[in-house]
């Protein structure tokens, strides 16, 4: 059962940047809800319901996010560079026109599934906003997920891992953390603003994976 060393080498290196990732990602999570709960008790309460529904419809990108990775790294492992460079264009146009049709589906909820919670009018109306708007980002959120997935299914760890948490922590965040300690702006403006400041995010995503330098043969 013994296990060489250099193999675990590999893995270490391979594996610290994603769990690095997934640790630093999940705080800046939290550290974005504890910027919108600035805005008051009946913002917490709005992001609790809205968070609620839209985790359900953003297991439609995330579902797409592992396919884009599972169908690249076989063509990538049978040395199809080029064909996993095409594929990886339609896969990521095809995770878009479904989260686009997913982004309808939510934002024709928002209009009656606040009201299954037993709170005011006004937490169930802002619920709603925050829903409508997190639906209309919907396909960006689906890009920049596919991106993700495709940098990752080459072992590009790092990449992923700069183009992921490092974004989040140097421009999401303290636009965040700005916009709800130094303004008095109000929580619809704050959340668009803060979730805009993703089409950047995009933009890059975009570089990189056109770049091709993901697409390497990792059983070579």
């Amino acid at each position: 059962f013994a296990i060489p060393a250099w193999k675990v080498r590999k893995m270490i290196t391979r594996a610290l940047p994603l769990l690095a990732n997934e640790a630093l990602w999940s705080g800046a999570q939290a550290t974005l809800n504890q910027c919108y709960s600035v805005r008051g008790l009946s913002v917490v309460a709005a992001t609790n319901i809205f968070a609620t529904i839209c985790n359900v419809f953003n297991v439609s990108f995330i579902a797409m996010g592992s396919a884009i990775a599972i169908i690249l790294g076989q063509k990538l492992g049978a040395g199809e560079i080029r064909q996993a460079r095409e594929d990886a264009d339609k896969l990521t146009l095809f995770s878009v026109l479904i989260c686009i049709g997913a982004g309808v589906l939510l934002f024709m909820t928002s209009f009656f599934f606040p009201d299954i919670y037993n709170t005011s009018r006004e937490i169930k109306d802002l619920a709603g906003t925050l829903i409508r708007i997190e639906a209309f980002f919907m396909p960006m959120h689906a890009y920049c997920n596919a991106c993700y997935f495709i940098l990752r299914s080459g072992g590009k760890t790092v990449t992923t891992f700069i183009f992921d948490s490092v974004f989040i922590w140097l421009v999401t965040v303290p636009l965040a953390w700005i916009l709800a300690n130094l303004t008095g702006i109000p929580i619809i403006p704050m959340y668009i603003m803060v979730r805009a400041s993703e089409l950047a995010k995009c933009l890059i995503g975009w570089r990189m994976t056109k770049a091709g330098t993901w697409a390497q043969n990792l059983t070579v």
